[in-house]
């Protein structure tokens, strides 16, 4: 398995095979089989994932959001999987988190 990290900087960690800053989010997404966000709320990042960020997934690939719920609208997630564009989505904060 190859890790890929995205990160401000694009410094390199040791925990990555390769790391890129976010600029090259869509280059890097098509190659992913697991995207995972763990990115804080900024105002860089809200609503930072956008549909075409999904189209651009493999179908079967898994989107885990660990991050802030703010990064993706949960309308647009719920288009998303509803129309298979991805197929998985697991979360563990929401949009509006309680």
């Amino acid at each position: 398995m190859n890790l890929i990290g995205l990160s401000k900087s694009g410094q390199n960690k040791d925990e990555f095979d390769e790391i890129y800053t976010i600029e090259s989010l869509e280059n890097t997404l098509p190659n992913a089989d697991i995207v995972i966000n763990a990115l804080p709320e900024t105002q860089e990042t809200i609503h930072l994932l956008k549909k075409n960020h999904f189209e651009l997934m493999k179908d079967e690939a898994l989107f885990i959001n660990i991050g802030r719920g703010s990064i993706v609208k949960e309308t647009l997630l719920i288009e998303v999987l509803k129309s298979r564009v991805i197929r998985h989505a697991y979360l563990d904060v929401f949009e509006m988190n309680l």
